[in-house]
């Protein structure tokens, strides 16, 4: 038990479950005219003491419950009705408590259900861009290959059918445009990767 100053109540605690405590006179609500002599100006509520008590209980995030006087049993005669509701209450604590630790568990089953879900979907989209990759490198590649090829095979045509023996002129061109072809042939630097990725001995 504990004394809650901020609102004047005892407070009792009972495992997870907090209960304050509170005292009332009931009272009967009359509507009763503001002034006598001036019946116009209007009416308002008035309340009528009745000698009778109310113990509240208050359920922290939960509902009120009420023991009143009554006119063949006054509350403090009734008090077992007091402990009776505290115990009810415990209970249903315990069970939406055990609810929410269930309901917990399945949703944390769930996260890591569709966290590995997503990781799978994640390398599937990885695999399927590095392969996309992969092709666009390969067809870079045996584009620029053909194009290398084509250069070599202008060239032979070009000396093959200039005047014997080629010009100075032909064969510096001639040189040039070799040069050309083997910047863009792909074949050295694939053949330098694949090296690169064997299996040490």
């Amino acid at each position: 038990m504990t004394y809650d100053d901020h609102y004047a109540r005892l407070q009792m605690r009972i495992e997870n479950e907090v209960f304050s405590f509170a005292i009332r006179e009931r009272q009967l609500t009359e509507v009763a005219l503001v002034s006598e002599r001036y019946p116009g100006i209007g009416t308002h509520t008035v309340g009528i003491p009745t000698d009778k008590l109310a113990l509240v209980i208050e359920r922290r995030f939960g509902g009120t419950f009420e023991l009143l006087d009554k006119e063949d049993s006054r509350i403090e005669t009734r008090l077992n009705e007091v402990f009776i509701r505290l115990y009810r209450s415990v209970i249903d604590g315990r069970e939406k408590t055990r609810e929410y630790e269930a309901a917990e568990r399945r949703r944390a089953a769930q996260r890591v259900a569709q966290d590995a879900i997503n990781r799978q979907l994640e390398l599937k989209a990885k695999l399927k861009a590095e392969e996309a990759m992969r092709r666009d490198i390969l067809l870079a590649e045996a584009t620029n290959w053909h194009q290398a090829q084509q250069i070599r095979a202008f060239v032979a045509e070009v000396i093959n059918q200039a005047e014997l023996p080629p010009s100075p002129a032909h064969r510096e061109w001639a040189s040039w445009a070799l040069g050309v072809a083997l910047e863009r042939d792909p074949i050295p630097g694939r053949n330098a990767a694949l090296e690169q990725l064997k299996e040490p001995k």
